[in-house]
């Protein structure tokens, strides 16, 4: 599965809903040949040049870390059970609390939505703290 890249002090963590199969495959963060993460990334300015999966861990160079809300690989986020959601929550809770980044960015709002337990979440930076 792909693994948490995670420091204390981080500038930005992304988090995501859980691994793909793919990054479970190469235990690197948004893997899928398919998946916009790196294009934006770059095309936002974060960092200077496109970056590779693999290369998800030189990121830390930058303050940037990696986690999810649930460790498991699935093809889609729905795969994943209310007590595997519920559990990934409070251990996520449990890394922001041990790490304190400044920034967490979810990588879909429905991942926040599981993590604060509420469907009322709009777009956007949130109020509530991690």
């Amino acid at each position: 599965m792909a693994v948490d890249i995670l420091i204390p002090g981080l500038k930005l963590v992304f988090c995501g809903y859980n691994p793909s199969l793919t990054s479970g495959r190469s235990r690197h963060h948004y893997a899928h040949p398919g998946n916009r993460f790196w294009r934006v990334l770059h095309a936002t300015g974060i960092t200077n040049r496109l970056y590779e999966p693999q290369e998800d861990e030189r990121l830390l160079g930058f303050g940037i870390g990696f986690t999810n809300l649930c460790s498991r690989p699935t093809r889609r986020a729905d795969e994943l059970t209310r007590d595997e959601i519920r559990a990934g929550a409070e251990e996520l809770r449990a890394k922001l609390e041990e790490f304190r980044p400044r920034v967490v960015a979810y990588t879909g709002i429905g991942a926040y939505q599981w993590f604060r337990a509420t469907s009322k979440v709009g777009w956007g930076v949130q109020e509530a703290s991690a």
